[in-house]
């Protein structure tokens, strides 16, 4: 029996940049300032690429208000940006160099939102972190401590 990747089949960019926009209302619907999404089938289904899950922070940030952004590690870089072949026109795509922390990424992106999706198959390290995060922006915004 042969396996075939989802990976090899790819639909035209703006099938994807047509995902990208309804997730994004989808979730302003609902109330949620922002989506976080790692490597998955859905990461998958929004990019049409599915990097290996690394022990850093790769993720596709979907604010309902500002620029997208794709963070990932800079040796990943060339294929993630060749992966995406233009899924994400007109969005921001960075690379998190070692030196940067990923989660200021994520906290200078989403500094009014009070609701943050997750993807279900994150590693809880990063949910925890993030839950941290959230907690301190949360904090600013209402002025608790």
């Amino acid at each position: 029996m042969a396996i075939i990747s989802t990976a090899t089949v790819r639909f035209a960019n703006t099938v994807y940049a047509d995902r990208l926009l309804g997730t994004i209302a989808e979730a302003a619907k609902r109330g949620i300032g922002a989506l976080l999404v790692t490597p998955s089938a859905d990461y998958e289904y929004l990019l049409g690429s599915r990097p290996p899950v690394l022990e850093r922070l790769p993720c596709l940030l979907l604010p309902v208000a500002g620029v997208p952004a794709l963070g990932f590690p800079p040796l990943d870089e060339p294929p993630a940006l060749h992966a995406t072949r233009g899924a994400a026109d007109g969005r921001a795509i960075r690379a998190v160099a070692r030196s940067d922390d990923p989660f200021s990424l994520v906290q200078a992106r989403v500094p009014g939102a009070l609701r943050i999706g997750l993807q279900d198959q994150m590693w809880s390290r990063f949910v925890l972190r993030l839950r941290a995060l959230l907690d301190e922006i949360v904090g600013q915004n209402t002025g608790a401590d």
